[in-house]
């Protein structure tokens, strides 16, 4: 039992990391800009390099889950966004720096599609509610990153400290994951039986909407976390400082809803709830892209975050739900569509933004939750009054 709470705080602490470190781009970004002379859409290559990373890497996470000691999937893991983030910290060109960025997807990618599938055998009877709990850390990172990166481009003047300074969390993790144990795979404990493949969930026409869904909110997510600092400082006029707060203010949007979606999702139909939550985070991503003042800037960011917080877990679990058995290949498939969303969003709104203004491209946004509100509402159809032997009966 030490070792099983050990490793579920291990688990815990890997999505953290990965927030911290997928939160840093955006505070960076005008600072890269400006370094290499690139424009908008360039400059959302670095996103898309990102995007395709971590759909690979949740590809080979989802794959490997099923079929490998799972101690050794972290470990590799760990490393890669180790030796990524050190080479981010010293490339020179904007190439390499692509290189680092893509290096460090990937690995963010096999770390969380593993942590996701490990979670959800763990806690076999309330996957959504455990799953949203799982992100909660996410979100924590998400906060910190913003943070930590706004203060050190103000303190040295330049982006490269900041991937210089995350080296040394990510250390403490490669550190951790060679100290656990081996980590059995579910099979090995349910007896001989085929690994479950990739083929197998794609067969099943019901995961189609689970996918639809979690493109759809990679496509929210990543583009608000990608441009939203560069749209405050370039198109409202704020200062990195609060621009960084105010993502921040997102950040911590989606740690408070993931906190609230893990206990209404022992109460309600998580369907329901995830349409409702859906079509308000339309309404106030829409509202973002007007003018404010710099305060109800912060506000709505905080309010679309907790809207949008428990969009991906309570897609995971439910999928989960429908095919218990397929743990490994579902958090790869759908992780691989929400980084899908991350890699085509953000280049889409940079090209917008070159054409018709950044405010024009933020748009698009609101127009990815009002389609992930129909698909929630497609999936709430399929569920059933009562979602689990977790919840209290009616």
């Amino acid at each position: 039992m030490p070792h099983r709470v050990g490793r579920v705080l291990f688990f815990h602490g890997v999505v953290f990391l990965w927030g911290y470190a997928s939160s840093l781009l955006s505070p960076v970004l005008p600072s890269v800009l400006e370094t290499f002379g690139l424009s908008f859409g360039a400059g959302g290559m670095l996103f898309a390099a990102s995007s395709a990373g971590f759909m690979a890497g949740s590809l080979a996470g989802g794959a490997a889950t099923a079929r490998a000691d799972r101690r050794r999937i972290l470990v590799a893991a760990a490393a890669g966004l180790l030796a990524s983030f050190a080479l981010a910290w010293r490339s020179p060109v904007y190439p390499l720096l692509l290189v680092a960025v893509a290096g460090a997807g990937s690995a963010g990618g096999v770390l969380t599609t593993t942590v996701t599938a490990l979670t959800g055998e763990i806690h076999p009877d309330r996957r959504a509610a455990s799953l949203n709990l799982l992100n909660v850390f996410f979100g924590l990172g998400g906060i910190v990153g913003p943070l930590v990166a706004s203060a050190v481009l103000v303190a040295v003047g330049g982006w490269r400290p900041v991937f210089g300074l995350s080296v040394v969390p990510v250390a403490l993790a490669l550190a951790v994951a060679v100290a656990l144990r081996p980590i059995e795979l579910q099979a090995a404990l349910e007896g001989p039986t085929r690994a479950p493949g990739y083929g197998d969930l794609l067969r099943r026409q019901g995961m189609r909407p689970f996918l639809m869904g979690a493109l759809l909110e990679g496509a929210t997510v990543w583009g608000m976390v990608h441009w939203f600092v560069t749209y405050l400082t370039v198109e409202r006029g704020l200062e990195i400082l609060a621009a960084g707060r105010t993502l921040s203010g997102f950040w911590l949007g989606l740690l408070a809803g993931r906190l609230v979606m893990s206990r209404l999702l022992l109460r309600f139909r998580p369907g329901s709830v995830l349409v409702w939550a859906s079509a308000g985070a339309a309404a106030v991503a829409l509202g973002l892209t007007f003018e404010w003042p710099p305060m109800a800037l912060m506000v709505l960011g905080v309010a679309l975050g907790v809207l949008l917080a428990g969009a991906f877990p309570t897609l995971m679990g439910l999928a989960m739900d429908e095919g218990p058995q397929l743990a490994g290949p579902i958090a790869g498939a759908l992780t691989v569509a929400s980084g899908l969303g991350g890699l085509v969003s953000p280049e889409v709104i940079g090209l917008v933004a070159d054409g018709f203004g950044l405010a024009w491209g933020m748009r698009l946004i609101p127009v990815c939750l009002a389609l992930l509100a129909g698909v929630a509402a497609a999936v709430a159809r399929r569920q059933p009054a009562v979602a689990g032997p977790a919840l209290h009966p009616e």
